[in-house]
């Protein structure tokens, strides 16, 4: 585990490896649960020569204070973005949309999203934005479950572990 902190964020990145029950990438995963306080961020990468042991590197982020307007949370994002360095070659991103019948801070949480999707976009990559539930249900099979409650490991990091089942989600 790895903590990093700036005057904008505090960065907390770990490194798992696991086995899916999946075909051969052709492409670097990531998946983006957005927020305005936290926000996660898990890449899947190819996976090692053995070709069935996976790594995913999760990022679970904590912005110093949230931002008061729409162009400091772009920012925020945006900047958190490129301090991750990811590479520059292509990626399928997932971003976590809108969970309907919640009421708050949507709007904040959708400039979240676009500033995510408007980074990537500009970085050789290709964007999807899938409600939470399609999520849930693709990668355990129950809308219902979590992600910090299916990878109980990941308790502590529960937006990390929720850009994971974004990363996963599209493979089964």
């Amino acid at each position: 585990m790895n903590k990093t902190k700036n005057s904008l964020a505090q960065l907390t990145s770990l490194t798992i490896e696991f086995g899916l029950p999946i075909t051969q990438l052709g492409a670097m995963l990531i998946g983006v649960d957005p927020g305005t306080v936290n926000l996660g961020i898990a890449v899947l990468d190819v996976p090692t020569i053995s070709g069935d042991v996976y790594q995913a590197t999760l990022h679970q982020i904590k912005f110093a204070q949230r931002a008061i307007n729409t162009m400091g949370r772009i920012k925020a994002v945006q900047e958190v973005l490129n301090d991750l360095h990811l590479p520059k070659f292509k990626k399928s991103v997932i971003i976590e949309g809108a969970a309907y019948g919640e009421q708050y801070r949507q709007v904040e949480l959708e400039t979240v999203r676009t500033a995510a999707a408007v980074w990537f976009d500009q970085h050789s990559s290709v964007c999807q934005v899938i409600a939470p539930n399609t999520i849930r249900k693709n990668a355990f099979g129950s809308s219902k479950v979590k992600a910090h409650e299916y990878w109980e490991c990941l308790e502590l990091y529960p937006d990390a572990a929720a850009a994971l089942s974004c990363a996963i989600c599209c493979l089964s």
